[in-house]
């Protein structure tokens, strides 16, 4: 898959140090599952300590940093590694200094083997599953998702929600999706684009009703939908504030959708049509979404929110869907108060 520069220089720089990405005293064989992994050193102040998982019939290459929990779990959009989707950010350094912090590589994608089976959101949804078991899990994590890593989330929630603390949704898709890989694409990203057509025809099965909100802590984050999904390469642009408009407070709902002006990074006013989602690399807008206000676009996603009893749903003006890379500190904000919320499972 392409790469921008800075994507390149973190693959370059990210760690592979033992132990595995298994916790500390805790052994893979618990799980009945390999890990390989990899012995380098550094002075860096964040170790990232990188392993192989065999599970799901193939290699799953994961990330993690940090010490304490509840875990957190980065789960990528639609054609993105970990560390396209999160480790470019920064955002996952920021949390790992407060607690234990993972990212993956979905099968096909990154540094991960090719799938054993088909890339629907089921089967991601069971992969991540087993991942967690084979990286020591045994507690509640909190799952932080961006764009159509949202539906895995949500189905793991659903599915799996003992294994779940807390859940982060950033610009959570409740609508069709492009259908076409990025231009150059690899196979493992084809596969994933394949499964997308049959998705779109079964919306109504991901939706708010079918897959709502658990009743966990829970933040939805609504975005511009005028930006294209990360920033242009190189941009110059002056960085966001770290702030975000609330619509509510996260142990109630009954806060309101957020006008559908907006202001781009521009400053011109908008009636908020048109995006990019997320994927085909660092910088890249990647294919544009069907049409929707993104007054329409907050409305589905705050109900989406309120079905937590402790949802709360926030906007961010000046970001596009990928809003981790648009305002880094806004999300490490986001996911702070998910791990600070007094009803947090443990």
């Amino acid at each position: 898959m392409r790469r921008g520069p800075i994507i390149t220089a973190l693959m370059v720089g990210l760690l592979t140090m033992a132990p595995a990405c298994g916790r500390t005293g805790e052994s893979s064989a618990n799980s009945g599952i390999a890990v390989t992994t990899q012995d380098a050193t550094t002075t860096a102040a964040q170790q990232w300590r990188r392993a192989s998982l065999e599970v799901a019939g193939t290699t799953v290459s994961i990330a993690c940093n940090g010490t304490g929990e509840p875990s957190v779990w980065f789960v990528s959009s639609l054609g993105e590694d970990g560390t396209e989707g999160w480790l470019g950010s920064g955002v996952p350094d920021k949390v790992a200094q407060r607690t234990r912090t993972c990212v993956y590589d979905r099968p096909g994608l990154g540094e991960s083997g090719p799938p054993a089976t088909d890339r629907t959101i089921e089967n991601h949804t069971a992969e991540l599953d087993q991942i967690l078991s084979a990286a020591g899990e045994t507690k509640p994590v909190v799952v932080v998702s961006q764009g159509s890593g949202t539906f895995v989330a949500r189905l793991f929630a659903k599915q799996h929600l003992d294994r779940l603390a807390g859940l982060v949704l950033i610009d959570p898709v409740l609508w069709a999706l492009p259908t076409n890989a990025p231009e150059g694409s690899d196979d493992g990203v084809r596969a994933e684009y394949a499964k997308v057509a049959a998705l779109n025809e079964e919306l109504g099965a991901y939706g708010a009703a079918a897959l709502p909100t658990p009743p966990v802590p829970t933040i939805v984050v609504g975005v511009s939908a005028r930006l294209p999904a990360k920033p242009p390469a190189n941009d110059d642009a002056e960085e966001t504030s770290g702030d975000v408009t609330s619509t509510d407070d996260i142990d109630g709902n009954s806060g309101t959708a957020t006008s559908d002006t907006i202001t781009d990074s521009s400053g011109r006013s908008g009636d908020g049509t048109g995006t990019g989602l997320s994927g085909g690399g660092s910088g890249d807008a990647g294919p544009a979404e069907p049409d929707l206000p993104q007054k329409a676009r907050h409305e589905m996603q705050q109900v989406l929110a309120n079905k937590s009893p402790f949802g709360k749903f926030v906007v961010l003006d000046e970001a596009g869907s990928a809003a981790q890379y648009w305002d880094p500190e806004a999300m490490a904000k986001v996911i702070l108060e998910v791990l600070d919320h007094p009803n947090l499972r443990k």
